[in-house]
């Protein structure tokens, strides 16, 4: 049996509005995120299929997704080129069978990891580029502790962070988890000290913030609900970048980093009562990876109706989009 991540949903996005505080009754001016447009379409040599969670981009522009149940006899993860004319499939192995959750990352250069627990024992399990298991290995975590992000750089150091398991009732937050190890699988540093606790219930009423991504430099970017951790290697939390939320109603989900930029993803959720149904409001902030500084507020235009994608510091942004029947990407660059 396979779960999907807390917190994972499909959504489609809408254009957010654009408030400007009167300065007159409200403070200082604060200046209305900036509208992006799309400026090119890359049509995917894929039918139109489902998405969960986030998708996964190295530096090179290719893309993975899970597409929640196999699309073949060969995986439910699917790798699509930069430029869309080829995909490849990945299987999970006997390794990530059975009852238990899966966690999924790659790289900056590219290499797709999945880890499974069954959360008394936890198996990375590393591909090839073109499908096959490369490896798995045995990480030394602690029974009882619930994965949500992996972050693995491209030496194999990987940081990992989630929550421990209680007995107690669902309205209890859990006590938070988080873990610096080796490439091979070794216990360097617990960082659970630092970990924000989850409130699964919470979890179960909107998207649950919080992600990980190891960067190009070497260091692993933390996203928390007002701050994004830089940890080194070795465990060390190097620098703090605080950052406001756009909106009160703003949930910090996804954090990319490009070119010694952070795109911190963001997202407000409005339920429809009536047909059960949710719109989600996406407002992205681009801030210096270095000093935190805040270098750009945008919104997605109402024609760019899917969900982000990746973030890259020459290209722009790249979102979901679906060409007749076909998958396909659109390219919002950042002018």
């Amino acid at each position: 049996m396979r779960w999907a991540p807390l917190g994972v949903f499909v959504f489609c996005l809408v254009s957010s509005s654009q408030e400007v505080r009167n300065a007159d009754n409200a403070g200082p001016y604060v200046e209305p995120p900036r509208t992006l447009h799309p400026s090119a379409r890359v049509v995917f040599q894929v039918p139109m299929f489902r998405s969960i969670g986030r998708a996964w981009c190295d530096e090179a522009g290719d893309i993975i997704f899970d597409v929640g149940s196999p699309m073949s006899d060969k995986g439910p993860f699917l790798r699509i080129s930069a430029d869309g004319r080829s995909h490849v499939s990945y299987s999970l192995p006997q390794e990530a069978s059975g009852f238990g959750n899966i966690v999924s990352t790659i790289t900056p250069s590219g290499v797709f990891y999945v880890l499974f627990e069954n959360f008394k024992d936890y198996r990375l399990i590393e591909f090839k580029d073109d499908g096959p298991v490369q490896s798995v290995t045995s990480l030394e975590l602690p029974s009882g502790v619930d994965l949500q992000h992996l972050a693995i750089a491209d030496d194999g150091a990987l940081f990992a962070s989630g929550y421990r398991s209680s007995r107690d009732p669902l309205e209890k937050p859990r006590t938070g988890f988080a873990a610096v190890l080796s490439a091979s699988g070794k216990f360097i540093r617990d960082l659970s000290s630092i970990a924000p606790q989850i409130s699964l219930k919470a979890a179960q009423t909107g998207p649950m913030e919080g992600d990980a991504v190891a960067a190009e430099d070497g260091r692993f970017y933390v996203l928390e609900t007002k701050r994004v951790l830089v940890i080194n290697k070795s465990g060390e939390v190097e620098r703090e970048l605080t950052f406001a939320k756009p909106a009160k109603d703003a949930n910090a989900v996804q954090v990319d980093y490009s070119k010694g930029l952070l795109s911190i993803l963001f997202h407000s959720v409005t339920r429809n009562s009536q047909d059960h149904t949710a719109d989600v409001r996406a407002r992205v902030l681009v801030i210096n990876a270095q000093t935190g500084e805040t270098r750009g507020d945008f919104v997605f235009a109402p024609e760019t109706s899917e969900s982000m994608l990746c973030f890259d510091a020459r290209n722009g942004f790249a979102l979901m989009a679906v060409d007749g029947v076909m998958a396909a990407k659109d390219l919002v660059p950042l002018r």
